[in-house]
């Protein structure tokens, strides 16, 4: 199976075109696949599964060409799915697998799936846990030497897995690479162009950017996935958890990866449970108890005073006052042209 046929989205007039593109070899043949489940187990209130793998066929890691592998997670997300698969299979890294865990959608979204199921690696379709719990099926069953998780509501650029494993293949030393998004607002239609925040501690929040983050399998394999036990701030416990065993992070210092806001973890609904997970990570991984109490009281109320002046800025049609804001005040944060909006 040399050559793939794949569906990609021209950016520049927002058409779909068809595209020949030339892959490295994959085999039908099961090699040595360690500590990687290749399938889930059965289910009997399993909606689909298919992809690649199912019907015998391996993606292999090659010496120039590390197996690159990237889960998607979606549930009930048809609205935005078709862009982010589309997004993976147009990326101009070819060693790329893609896996697809999606929580049992009822809405369309497994017609999007199966659409694509001849340039997906493996996908699935059945409860779970939530978010995280489907994260970590997903890097169960990752074969790749790098893995990076991109949600449905969400897009890489073309360039993302390239400019990863540039730097994976210069930096043997680090274990997570990252690097800058554009945030999309969707109320206001403005992009911003957002930074990782330093890395100095004590940690006070989720700050890398989670779509931008490729991190190596060995790692995970060491040290564990996502605590399920957060529903909200999983993806913050990982990184404290790295940080406190010593993990090496590299910083890309480009766009690789595109976020709407209004995510799972975003709104003033979610903001007190986001602030309570937050403290007993904190309080994990060794952050002083007053400190952690101020640190949450002071998470709780400017998010909440900004949760809500955004939304009465937005409903008065006062979106300048957010541009400047975002603009001037934030620094990690810059306003950049809203029509490359994809």
């Amino acid at each position: 199976m040399s050559e793939s046929d794949f569906f990609c989205l021209n950016p520049e007039y927002s058409t779909m075109r068809m595209i020949t593109k030339e892959q490295p070899r994959i085999e039908n043949a099961l090699s040595s696949k360690l500590q990687t489940e290749l399938f889930l187990p059965a289910n009997p209130q399993r909606q689909g599964e298919g992809g690649l793998r199912t019907r015998g066929y391996f993606k292999n890691n090659l010496d120039d060409k590390p197996l690159v592998s990237v889960i998607t997670v979606v549930f009930n997300g048809h609205k935005y799915l078709e862009q982010t698969i589309q997004s993976v299979l147009n990326q101009s890294y070819d060693n790329v697998e893609y896996i697809i865990i999606d929580g049992g959608s009822n809405d369309g979204t497994i017609d999007i799936i199966r659409k694509y199921e001849h340039a997906t690696d493996y996908w699935v379709s059945e409860q779970d846990k939530g978010i995280y719990d489907a994260m970590n099926k997903g890097i169960d069953l990752s074969c790749g030497e790098l893995i990076g998780i991109i949600n449905s509501d969400d897009w890489y650029d073309e360039r993302v897995i390239g400019v990863a494993v540039k730097a994976f293949l210069s930096m043997p030393g680090a274990s997570v690479f990252h690097g800058d998004l554009y945030r999309v607002e969707q109320r206001s239609g403005i992009l911003f162009r957002k930074k990782p925040l330093s890395m100095r501690l004590p940690i006070k929040g989720m700050v890398l950017n989670h779509p931008t983050m490729f991190i190596k399998a060995s790692c995970y394999r060491n040290l564990g996935g996502y605590d399920t036990s957060f529903s909200l701030s999983a993806d913050f416990e990982l990184l404290s958890r790295f940080i406190a065993e010593g993990v090496v992070f590299y910083y890309c210092k480009e766009i690789l990866a595109y976020m709407r806001s209004g995510g799972a973890t975003d709104g003033l609904s979610r903001l007190g449970r986001r602030c309570i997970e937050s403290y007993t990570i904190r309080k994990r991984y060794g952050y002083s108890t007053m400190l952690n109490f101020i640190q949450s009281c002071g998470m709780f109320f400017v998010g909440g005073m900004k949760a809500v002046l955004k939304y009465f800025l937005t409903c008065a049609g006062m979106g300048c006052v957010l541009e400047l804001w975002y603009k001037n005040c934030r620094p990690h944060i810059c306003l950049i042209d809203k029509n490359r909006q994809s």
